[in-house]
């Protein structure tokens, strides 16, 4: 139905719009801040679910949410820095988590009825209904220039987008929200060995620690399930 279209357009749209201040969220703190605060996301979940919905959840699967937080706090400790001239950066990074757990609790919802293809195309339209005009507004080329722009933008739309934003819209029809969302933190384990695989980069015992801990939160949330 238009209605049920419309869910689609605009969970999209809260798909961009947590993009879009995510993006200003780098621009006004630094990374180690908009990446903790931008995976806030399973907190706002939670309080979402119980006010909106009623949804209850155990405490243990509290605990383990809370660990797997911890652990992403440790991840990023040893850069994180809470200043005063953070703070704008810091709550756009904050409303970039409202953003993306309203995008994955209307697609929970969503899944019941469409596909991971269906729901895929037209959630792409109403982020691109958001992106496209603040894109135009800032004035920058919108066309590549070269083979190499052409082929990094290829590769964001297939890997990132259809097959790793794919693979998260089809989990949410297997998982609850509240769980999905807190397997989204391995996102920086998978940055950091990616960061050692293609870059070369080293380990520090920061990110050792917080690796292990998200990994002990998500088991613990397992286990106490929703």
């Amino acid at each position: 139905s238009f209605r049920d279209y419309g869910g689609l357009l605009l969970a999209g749209a809260f798909f961009g719009g947590g993009l879009a201040f995510w993006h200003l969220s780098l621009d006004n703190t630094n990374v180690a801040n908009a990446t903790l605060f931008a995976n806030a996301g399973p907190i706002f979940i939670v309080v979402f679910g119980w006010l909106l919905f009623r949804q209850r959840v155990t405490m243990t699967f509290l605990g383990g949410m809370a660990i797997a937080i911890a652990g992403a706090a440790c991840l990023v400790g040893g850069t994180l820095s809470l200043r005063p001239e953070n703070l704008l950066g810091d709550a756009y990074g904050l409303a970039t988590a409202v953003f993306f757990a309203s995008y994955l609790m209307a697609l929970e919802r969503l899944r019941t009825t469409f596909s991971t293809a269906t729901a895929m195309l037209w959630t792409s339209i109403g982020t691109a209904g958001v992106l496209l005009p603040l894109a135009l507004a800032t004035g920058e080329p919108m066309i590549p220039e070269t083979a190499f722009g052409w082929s990094m933008l290829l590769a964001l739309a297939v890997v990132s987008q259809v097959a790793g934003l794919g693979m998260v819209v089809y989990a949410l029809a297997h998982l609850p929200v509240s769980f999905a969302s807190i397997g989204l933190l391995l996102e920086p384990i998978a940055v950091m060995v990616m960061g050692i695989v293609i870059l070369g980069e080293g380990l520090s015992p920061w990110q050792i620690a917080g690796a292990a801990i998200i990994l002990s939160g998500i088991y613990v949330a397992r286990r106490g399930g929703t």
